[in-house]
């Protein structure tokens, strides 16, 4: 009897307990779900970014081999055919941007998944 009101202490305490580890639980599974939602749209905008970007680069090409044809036939000078090469260059080191983004991406991925590694020490002699 006189330890009732420990009793309802400790019981109240335990439900507070339980219920914080149960919100806990819950903003993790939250958190975990909207990351993996999150890098798995911006791994599909960087797809899309790259192939528009690999299309461009293929167009620019073409552009310096058309600017070449014409400073030959004497139609344009150099200085375009130079101009074109810049932006297909340009073009090209963009594209090797969004692919280094693309790929941060997918690794960010692998991490919302539960991925990654444990830096652990290697046994002398394996």
């Amino acid at each position: 009897m006189f330890n009732r009101r420990q009793l309802k202490a400790d019981y109240g305490r335990s439900v507070a307990v339980n219920l914080e580890a149960y919100y806990g639980y819950q903003k993790a599974i939250q958190t975990g779900f909207r990351e993996v939602s999150t890098n798995l749209r911006g791994l599909e905008n960087y797809r899309q970014v790259a192939a528009l970007r690999q299309q461009e680069v293929e167009t620019l090409t073409k552009a310096i081999a058309t600017a070449t044809d014409l400073q030959v036939a004497g139609y344009a000078t150099y200085l375009e055919v130079i101009t074109a090469q810049r932006s297909a260059l340009e073009a090209e080191l963009s594209l090797a941007e969004v692919r280094r983004t693309q790929f941060l991406q997918a690794i960010d991925l692998y991490r919302a998944l539960g991925g990654g590694w444990a830096a652990t020490a290697v046994p002398a002699g394996r």
